[in-house]
């Protein structure tokens, strides 16, 4: 008996021994397998962890490298969110990669890719480099198609009355800004209007960028007849710049005011370092307005001229404030103080901030036509300053004239226009200044429909109430107050006479 139990002992002790080595070398081979082959299993509400079907198809299909960039600053959190976002792209593909880029640290990187903006996205691939701002799955995905799609956007540059060119080099030149729409994948063309019978069938956006001369009927023709057949237009108006290109813009819901802008507010101070207070400054965009959401960067407009929205609205057209001024600013109507330094606010004549710098419209082409005026007799068409709690505020025309069966037989088209105060934010020298150019991209991304061309569905609605009944309230009441403590307490005193009874 007495042998019998050491060797039974010496037994145990190897069988424990060499389990314990089986069990490492099976930690140590999953964890090899683990580094080689990703392996998750979402077990989140309505699998909100994990990519959705169409980005995962669409990742599939990657057949060309992309790489990421992400300029974020040292911000755990911003990073630490868009990390989890990029690495489930990059366990679908080898394709895609990412990195993480500190634009403070790197300015030489940041200034190659075109990044003025902290938390922006690089997705680069062979010669074409997308900028995604805001970065979700959507936008992402979005910007992802764009990059491996062969069908390129064509932007015309309309040409022919004194516009800023794209040609030019200098600093009111718009070549930076062609460029930075080709690094998109944008076709850019100019289109030389006086010389052209039509709008190319083609084009997915026209920008006319401030001219000086007189657009002529015929030429007005050509752009209201495009429009209609359900283009977009970016219209880029100065002061004292073509009176029938502020026409053109009237018939769509947005009248020009003949003023510059002069901006007094300390806000703008400290953005320019008092430079000129004829620089105007919008602290951020409408956050409720799809094309800008979530831009809350500064942008700078020099020489700027106000807009303000026709009252009542032509019919079947939604005019959205984009930006605006502080309150200090106001718009000088006297245009030939211009250059004066001493100009002040005239209540009786200028208009009081905050003042519009840019509107967006959206015209449902079953309802409206270039008439409504003549059809719109006995209502007094006036210009509205949206008060600055009405930011987000969409004015729509009437549309309770046509019936409902009506409007069901004719075909659903729309056109959108983009309407701003000025051209020299996105020249050449003012291009990369603050927000700029991200805010121009952003506008065109929504003016050509390129920005949510993959339909994502909304995630499952987390928000679901627990309705209690008052005897239900009163048992969790009874339950919290009195029955979870008292069993601690039992619990206490059995561990007390627990420790006397053995001592």
């Amino acid at each position: 008996m007495s042998e019998s139990r050491p060797r039974r002992r010496g037994r145990n002790a190897g069988s424990w021994f060499l389990g314990g080595v089986l069990w490492v070398v099976a930690l140590g081979l999953a964890g090899v397998l683990s580094s080689r082959h990703d392996f998750r299993i979402d077990l989140s509400y309505g699998a909100r962890r994990s990519l959705s079907v169409e980005t995962v198809r669409l990742l599939q299909k990657l057949q060309q490298p992309v790489h990421a960039y992400a300029f974020y600053a040292d911000d755990p959190t911003a990073r630490g969110q868009i990390r989890l976002l990029l690495e489930r792209y990059r366990q679908q593909t080898r394709e895609f990669s990412y990195e993480f880029v500190d634009p403070d640290r790197r300015p030489e990187l940041a200034e190659k890719y075109g990044v003025s903006l902290n938390r922006t996205l690089v997705l680069s691939s062979g010669g074409l480099k997308l900028r995604v701002r805001d970065v979700t799955e959507s936008r992402l995905s979005g910007a992802l198609l764009r990059l491996i799609s062969h069908d390129t956007p064509r932007v015309f540059f309309i040409t022919g009355h004194g516009e800023a060119s794209i040609e030019n080099e200098e600093g009111r030149g718009l070549s930076k800004l062609a460029e930075s729409l080709r690094h998109q994948n944008f076709q850019v063309e100019a289109l030389d209007l006086p010389g052209s019978k039509a709008i190319p069938d083609d084009a997915d956006l026209v920008i006319l960028a401030a001219p000086e001369g007189e657009i002529r009927p015929r030429e007005r023709d050509i752009l209201q007849r495009y429009i209609l057949g359900g283009g977009s237009l970016f219209a880029l108006l100065e002061p004292m710049g073509s009176a029938s290109a502020d026409t053109l813009v009237s018939n769509f819901g947005v009248h020009a005011d003949l003023d510059f802008v002069i901006d007094q507010s300390p806000a703008q101070k400290n953005a320019t370092n008092g430079a000129s207070d004829r620089i105007a400054m919008a602290s951020r965009a409408n956050p409720k307005f799809e094309g800008t959401r979530g831009f809350n960067h500064v942008t700078l407009y020099p020489i700027a001229r106000s807009l303000t929205s026709v009252q009542p609205p032509p019919p079947g057209v939604t005019v959205t404030r984009i930006v605006q001024t502080a309150k200090e600013a106001y718009g000088e109507t006297t245009l030939s103080q211009l250059g004066d330094p001493q100009a002040r606010f005239d209540p009786g004549s200028d208009l009081k901030g905050p003042l519009a710098l840019g509107y967006a419209i959206e015209v449902d082409l079953r309802i409206f036509s270039l008439d409504w005026r003549d059809r719109s007799k006995g209502l007094e068409q006036t210009v509205m300053n949206m008060h600055p709690d009405d930011f987000d505020r969409r004015e729509t025309g009437d549309t309770t004239k046509l019936k409902e069966e009506e409007l069901i037989e004719r075909p659903a088209r729309a056109a959108k226009l983009v309407v701003m105060g000025d051209v020299d934010f996105v020249n050449n020298a003012n291009l990369m200044a603050w927000g700029n150019g991200d805010l121009f991209l952003d506008l065109v991304l929504w003016l050509t429909e390129k920005e949510n061309r993959i339909a994502i569905g909304p995630g499952p609605e987390l928000f679901e109430p627990v309705l209690l009944t008052i005897r239900q309230r009163t048992w969790l009441r009874i339950l919290g107050i009195g029955v979870v403590p008292g069993i601690f307490l039992l619990l206490a005193i059995g561990a007390v006479w627990w420790r006397r009874k053995w001592v």
